[in-house]
């Protein structure tokens, strides 16, 4: 059921961004709709609106998608986001009942925002991600919560942060003291990327990371003075 699983993953996405969408793709409309004058400031007024959303798709993307990254996280960015569309529903309201609603609502979502400060993500949920889970648990059967607990289990965030293109987090996970790849330490430290872990202090991912720097140091029969290692996740190549 692989191919049925994804299809509704992606119909209730589609569902949810539907409306969202939806509304930007009416918005040009219907501003050009009230913009309307005479005829002969149409050409005007048709050029400062493009315009004006030209700049704020490309002033958007580049602050809200790229430089607010560099000082915030996204669930930060995400509650911004909140507190910047009520803010519009309340300017865009034209009469005064709505309007005012429209405040209380602004009002109650920045008291929620900033005053109570919503709960933060789970960034040990985001950090990590099962790609490796291939086969079901006994936990896999008792919900999302409960294997999400048991998968997490000894599990701790010593480090995590959003970039515009990258996750990552640095876990640090309690080891299996019969563990084949257990080189003798109580705890394994993982580098994760999106999710997905690029090397580790424990595990398969030490065999590879230094194989990567065994082979060419066999394969090359000159004395080695200098490597250019590409890339510097956890240091073991090096």
């Amino acid at each position: 059921n692989f191919y049925v699983y994804h299809a509704l993953i992606f119909a209730g996405l589609a569902l949810c961004v539907a409306l969202p969408v939806g509304a930007m793709g009416r918005t040009m409309p219907l501003v050009f709709r009230a913009a309307r004058g005479s005829f002969d400031t149409l050409g005007a007024r048709a050029g400062l609106l493009y315009a004006a959303n030209t700049a704020g798709c490309v002033l958007g993307a580049v602050v809200g998608g790229y430089w607010l990254l560099y000082a915030f996280d996204l669930d930060h960015i995400a509650k911004g986001c909140l507190v910047g569309a009520a803010v519009t529903v309340w300017l865009a309201q034209p009469q005064r009942p709505l309007r005012r609603a429209a405040l209380v609502a602004t009002a109650a979502l920045l008291v929620g925002v900033v005053g109570l400060r919503l709960p933060a993500w789970d960034r040990l949920v985001l950090g990590i991600g099962a790609f490796r889970q291939h086969l079901p648990t006994p936990s896999t059967f008792q919900g999302p919560r409960a294997f999400r607990d048991d998968f997490l289990a000894g599990s701790r965030l010593l480090s995590y942060d959003d970039s515009p293109n990258t996750t990552v987090a640095v876990v640090e996970s309690d080891l299996d003291p019969f563990d084949a790849y257990n080189a003798g330490g109580p705890t394994s430290r993982s580098l994760y990327v999106n999710g997905k872990s690029d090397g580790s202090t424990s595990g398969e991912d030490v065999l590879t990371t230094k194989l990567l720097a065994h082979l060419p140091a066999l394969l090359h029969t000159a004395a080695s003075r200098r490597a250019a290692v590409v890339g510097l996740g956890t240091g073991l190549t090096v």
